[in-house]
Formats: structure tokens, C-alpha cells, sequence
């Protein structure tokens, strides 16, 4: 499922009421608001995102090489203070946000998760699940977090 299929694809197509349509008419919308959230919970669960008892952890088991860059490129997004930011991004890299944090994945060797905060420290671990803390932080979009890094190893790419 998800947003690049067709429903011939994957074998439906948006048939439901809009879920404020009123009783007394007819269909006025589609359930589209509904694809919509199940567009963007597959997306996170194609980026490998999965929290457990309040900690992230980052394993895209079912993420693409293709969607990784071939050429260096720039990733704008808004972070948590309302800035706009540019983030520079090289080959084998792909950027996207989670919780207003930039999150940019590098194919790697190995699993590896480097942590920017606001006070210009930079965190370095040798796995792929954050501590509860750093979790929080980013949950809560306190900007202690500024940036993360996340290497993914090339045989859990498809």
C-alpha cells in the first residue's frame, strides 16, 4: 500500500464516506483523510521508525537503495524554532524529518547513530535505538536535538 500505487495496484480503491458526510445525504467526500494516515504510517514504517517502551529505534528493513541520493543534493526543512534550514546531502544519503528533527540516513558498514545537540556536542553511538532521554527529546520538540545521522547498513537495503 501507500501512495505510489495505483488501487489496480494494490487492489482497492477509496469506496468509504468521508467520515463527517451526513447521515440524511449522500456521499459528499472520500475516506481519503484515512489513506492519507495510512500513507504516512507505511512511510514510517518503510524508513524503519519503531518506538518501543519510549525509545526510537531506526531499522529500515524494508527501505529501498533507489531512494537513496546518486548525486549530492540540499534538503530544506522548518525546524523546531520555526527556522528554515539547508542541509547539505552527499551520495548514498537520504534526509527527512521526524518530529521537526532532521534524521539523514548514510549507507554504511555498519549501524551507528550520530547525535547533534543545540550546544554544538555531538553524541556518537555504535547502535541504531536512542535512550529514553534522547527519545524524549525529540518527542517533545525541546531543540536540545538539532540534527541526527543514522548509518544504515547496505544489506538491510533492498
Amino acid at each position: 500500500l501507500g501512495i505510489h500505487q495505483s488501487p489496480e495496484e494494490y487492489g482497492a480503491f477509496p469506496s468509504d464516506a468521508y467520515s463527517h458526510t451526513p447521515s440524511q445525504s449522500g456521499v459528499q467526500q472520500l475516506g481519503m483523510t484515512g489513506q492519507v494516515k495510512e500513507d504516512i504510517l507505511i512511510r514510517w514504517n518503510e524508513l524503519g521508525i519503531h518506538i518501543s517502551n519510549g525509545r526510537i529505534q531506526f531499522q529500515p528493513q524494508t527501505l529501498r537503495r533507489s531512494e537513496f541520493l546518486n548525486t549530492s543534493n540540499t534538503f530544506d526543512c522548518i525546524s523546531v524554532d520555526g527556522r528554515k534550514e539547508s542541509i547539505s546531502l552527499q551520495k548514498d544519503q537520504l534526509a527527512f524529518t521526524f518530529c521537526q528533527i532532521p534524521i539523514v540516513y548514510k549507507i554504511a558498514e555498519t549501524c551507528g547513530i550520530s547525535i547533534q545537540r543545540c550546544d554544538a556536542e555531538t553524541i556518537t553511538q555504535k547502535n541504531n535505538t536512542l535512550s529514553k532521554s534522547n527519545s524524549q527529546s525529540i518527542f517533545s520538540r525541546s531543540g536540545d536535538i538539532t540534527l541526527m545521522e543514522v548509518n544504515i547498513p547496505g544489506d538491510w537495503l533492498h
